[in-house]
C-alpha cells in the first residue's frame, strides 16, 4: 500500500468501461500514475476495503463520479463519507464532483415524498438492508457533495466526455505540480541559520559599499544595490 495522487470513487457498471477508463488512460499520458482505481490498484489477497480507505486517506486529489446507478453502491457512499472526512481534516487539496448523466438536485432531493431523484429507488432498497443511521449519513454525504462546486458532463462539456476528460486531467495537474513545503511542528536551528544569512547579508553589503566608494564612475544603479541585499551581487552594473 503507498500514496495516491488521485482516488477515483465511482459505480462500475455505470461508468467502468468507459468514461472511468478513459480518464484512468488520460491520468496515465499525462504523467499521473499513481491513480487508484479498486479494479485496477487492489492486489491479489488484500482486503477490499482496508485497500480502498488506506488509498483514500493517502490521496491528494478525490474525484466522485457520481452516475445513475452510483447509489445502488453502498461501498460507493461509505467511500463518499470517507472522502469527505478526508476534505473537512485538510487531507484532500482538491474534491471534485462530477455529474455524470445526473443532477445535482438528484443528490439533494433523495426523501422526499414527491422527489424525482434517479437516486430514491436505490435508497428504498438500500433502507431494507442497511441500519437508520449509515442512510443517514449516506444521505448527508450526498447532499454534502451536491453543495460543492463541479462539473456536470452537459453543461461544462456540451456532452462530450473526451472534453471532460481533458478538464479533470488539467485540473489535477495543477493541483499534484503545486510544491507544497513540508514544515515541521517543532522546527530547530532555524533562528540561528536565519542570523548567518542575516549577518552574510550585512557583510556583502558592507564590502560592495566599500567598492563603491572607491569608484566614483558607479552609477545610481549601483547604488541602489547597496540598500538592497538582494540586487546583483558584484554590485556593478551593466553600462559601468
Amino acid at each position: 500500500m503507498g500514496n495516491y495522487d488521485v482516488f477515483l470513487n465511482h459505480r462500475g457498471p455505470d461508468v467502468k468501461k468507459s468514461f472511468v477508463d478513459h480518464l484512468f488512460a488520460s491520468f496515465e499520458a499525462a504523467g499521473i500514475l499513481h491513480c487508484f482505481v479498486d479494479y485496477k490498484s487492489i492486489d491479489s489477497g488484500e482486503e477490499n476495503w482496508d485497500a480502498i480507505e488506506h488509498a483514500i486517506h493517502h490521496s491528494k486529489v478525490h474525484i466522485a463520479i457520481f452516475s445513475p446507478g452510483y447509489a445502488a453502491s453502498s461501498w460507493c457512499l461509505r467511500e463518499l463519507v470517507n472522502i469527505l472526512e478526508c476534505r473537512s481534516s485538510g487531507r484532500s487539496q482538491l474534491f471534485l464532483p462530477v455529474f455524470f448523466n445526473v443532477c445535482p438536485s438528484d443528490l439533494r432531493h433523495i426523501d422526499s415524498s414527491s422527489s424525482k431523484s434517479c437516486y430514491s429507488s436505490a435508497f428504498l432498497k438500500l433502507a431494507g438492508r442497511n441500519d437508520s443511521q449509515a442512510i443517514q449519513n449516506w444521505m448527508n454525504a450526498l447532499k454534502e457533495a451536491s453543495m460543492i462546486h463541479g462539473w456536470t458532463l452537459q453543461d461544462t462539456a456540451q456532452g462530450f466526455e473526451a472534453r471532460l476528460v481533458k478538464l479533470i486531467v488539467s485540473e489535477v495537474l495543477n493541483v499534484i505540480n503545486r510544491t507544497i513545503l513540508d514544515i515541521a511542528k517543532y522546527p530547530v536551528g532555524v533562528n540561528e541559520k536565519l542570523q548567518l544569512a542575516l549577518d552574510l547579508m550585512q557583510i556583502n553589503k558592507a564590502q560592495r559599499a566599500k567598492r563603491l566608494a572607491g569608484n566614483p564612475k558607479l552609477d545610481e544603479c549601483s547604488e541602489r544595490s547597496i540598500h538592497d541585499p538582494w540586487l546583483d551581487t558584484s554590485g556593478y552594473c551593466s553600462r559601468v
